[in-house]
């Protein structure tokens, strides 16, 4: 329950504070952007009821895009960061864009289950049946080791600030 009220707060907070109050009226709303975080909130709390008491056949596809997608973009980042210290600014963009991007166009043009929906396209076995998971992180990976390489390093006070009292 504390996961499912943490994301309904989250979701109506993101559409009343940050786009209704900050984006859009400038910080100026006041009391009307609580009165939106409110409603937001109801609105995501029916849309999730709806889609539990009907769900679409596509739940379980949308849910491995979805972690898919997720993995391409931040799993070679936040290794790298984490661990090592020559990652740069430029290499992380080009590591989320691109591994986006490459999962993207796999699921829309190769993955033979979910391009043959989208863009009516059939590749042929096996590159057709290759999870794009298994192109995007590659692809991320690769990106952020080639672009950090290729980029200005990191100042080395930054560094040390960022990875102190790690061994």
């Amino acid at each position: 329950m504390s996961t499912a009220s943490s994301l309904f707060h989250v979701s109506g907070s993101a559409v009343g504070r940050d786009l209704y109050d900050k984006a859009w009226k400038k910080g100026l709303a006041g009391q009307k952007s609580i009165s939106v975080t409110k409603i937001a909130t109801l609105v995501v709390i029916v849309a999730t009821l709806v889609l539990a008491l009907y769900p679409p056949d596509a739940v379980a596809y949308l849910c491995t895009f979805a972690y898919g997608a997720i993995a391409a973009t931040f799993l070679a980042p936040f290794g790298a960061t984490l661990y090592w210290k020559r990652a740069t600014r430029e290499g992380v963009i080009a590591s989320m864009v691109g591994g986006l991007a490459a999962t993207l166009l796999w699921y829309t043009f190769v993955y033979s289950k979910t391009a043959s929906v989208i863009t009516h396209t059939n590749i042929a076995p096996p590159l057709g049946l290759l999870d794009p998971l298994f192109v995007g992180i590659p692809i991320s990976f690769a990106l952020i080791i080639i672009v950090s390489l290729l980029t200005k390093k990191p100042p080395d006070e930054h560094v040390e600030r960022a990875f102190a009292g790690i061994s």
